[in-house]
């Protein structure tokens, strides 16, 4: 049977069963029935302690159910509770009156929140219900908003770039989503900057080390530091002093994760020079060819020294820029 307008008519069906105001969950699904464009022939209830578990109401109230709905010429038969399938298959084997879900209104993405590492997987589900709460399976279309992973057809989210984002699910006019927290992984490798360096002797370069997993996202460590070839000392800061001149790295490490930086160490500024011989006899009308070395405050040796040579004591003569000395009278002197 139907209106005269040809709008199907609804028995509605309510349970008290303590948790809730009987009264407005009926008032509530009378709503909904008429926002359908259904038009409701009645209402039963019934109060219980626990809903039963085949049938929704009793056996016996499914039996008024059924008298009721024939009287009436009820075309479905609404519940103000989601129904499962087996209910719905026990209510409309008794009442030869078919039962099923409506038009889908909403969808709920699961887990509605959660947190997960770089190269993590999660398994998303969704759930769609009509404009009654009953459940409807969908096949929703999948994305993610955020750049922080990526989701199959099947909604199974990977994460990959720390941040914050969504999984957002859609059915039709039905959205939902989730939101989801994505951390550093474990790390993998450590980067260290500067990547290369030039110092001289005696100054200081601060470093600084970071850790990063499969997916490039960094994480904040507190590596060991030490340094090859000798070139240098290190601080537990990563702070480096050059000491000797020449080439090695510096090293930061984590457990067995090693990451490095390419140092090179030069001489610092002339300290001093150093001639050689530093000491010399030899006879009247000799000569000597000398030599001189420029040191820094280390004693590492400074290419190119250019300097301007000269005697004192009247010993003999000396090029200004060769450092040939030729002796000529007898003495002791100085170059």
């Amino acid at each position: 049977l139907k209106d005269v307008d040809g709008r199907e008519r609804a028995l509605l069906v309510g349970v008290d069963d303590l948790e809730g105001s009987l009264e407005e969950s009926m008032a509530e699904l009378r709503e909904l029935a008429r926002t359908a464009g259904l038009t409701v022939v009645d209402t039963m209830t019934q109060r219980r302690k626990r809903v039963d578990q085949r049938f929704v109401i009793g056996k016996g109230k499914i039996a008024e159910l059924v008298v009721r709905s024939k009287q009436l010429g009820a075309d479905l038969i609404i519940f103000d509770r989601s129904l499962t399938g087996t209910q719905i298959r026990n209510i409309a084997g008794e009442t030869e009156v078919i039962v099923e879900s409506g038009t889908l209104a909403t969808i709920d993405v699961m887990p509605e929140e959660t947190s997960l590492r770089s190269g993590e997987k999660l398994q998303f589900s969704v759930v769609g219900k009509d404009a009654f709460g009953n459940a409807i399976d969908v096949e929703p279309m999948w994305k993610v908003e955020g750049e922080i992973g990526s989701i199959n057809s099947e909604g199974v989210f990977t994460a990959t770039v720390a941040g914050s984002g969504k999984t957002v699910a859609t059915s039709g006019p039905a959205t939902d989503e989730s939101i989801v927290t994505v951390t550093a992984g474990e790390v993998v490798s450590i980067s260290v900057v500067p990547e290369t360096v030039e110092i001289s002797v005696g100054q200081k370069q601060q470093f600084k080390a970071t850790g990063l997993d499969n997916h490039g996202n960094e994480i904040d460590i507190e590596p060991q530091w030490s340094v090859t070839s000798g070139v240098g000392s290190i601080d537990p800061g990563g702070v480096f002093e050059a000491t000797v001149t020449g080439e090695g790295k510096v090293l930061a490490a984590k457990g067995a994760i090693v990451g490095s930086a390419g140092v090179t160490t030069v001489a610092g500024e002339l300290a001093r020079l150093r001639i050689v011989p530093s000491e010399l006899t030899m006879e009247s009308g000799g000569s000597q060819q000398f030599k001189v070395e420029g040191l820094d405050a280390n004693d590492n040796a400074i290419d190119e020294v250019t300097v301007t040579w000269s005697t004192s004591g009247e010993i003999g003569t000396i090029a200004e820029t060769s450092g040939l000395f030729t002796a000529v009278t007898a003495g002791k002197g100085t170059v």
